[in-house]
């Protein structure tokens, strides 16, 4: 007596239950298993290279940067200046709490 070695009995009916769909195309082929000095060169050249357009305000969004950063190392510089020639900052939270303090009084009264 052989049994039975095979068979694909519902198994078409099965696949087709939630049905057939063409396998997802990947919007980025992964880097992975690729050499690294291919990958290197393909990184630079896309990100120097003039013909390829980049964001629109890639430009603007550079420059505010920089004087965002020129704002920061001016203020910088002023505080390491200031500490060097013993100048005190003026502090904010003793005003505060004299205004609270002034707020509380008139509410007394």
């Amino acid at each position: 007596a052989k049994s039975k070695n095979h068979t694909s009995h519902n198994q078409g009916h099965k696949n087709h239950a939630n049905g057939i769909y063409r396998p997802h195309r990947q919007r980025y082929t992964s880097g992975a298993m690729v050499n690294q000095k291919l990958l290197r060169n393909n990184r630079r050249s896309r990100m120097f290279d003039p013909s390829i357009v980049k964001q629109k305000n890639l430009t603007k969004r550079i420059q505010t940067r920089i004087q965002l950063k020129v704002k920061v190392i001016e203020k910088i510089k002023t505080k390491r200046v200031n500490k060097l020639l013993g100048v005190k900052p003026k502090s904010k939270k003793p005003a505060a709490k004299a205004q609270a303090q002034a707020a509380k009084d008139t509410k007394k009264k």
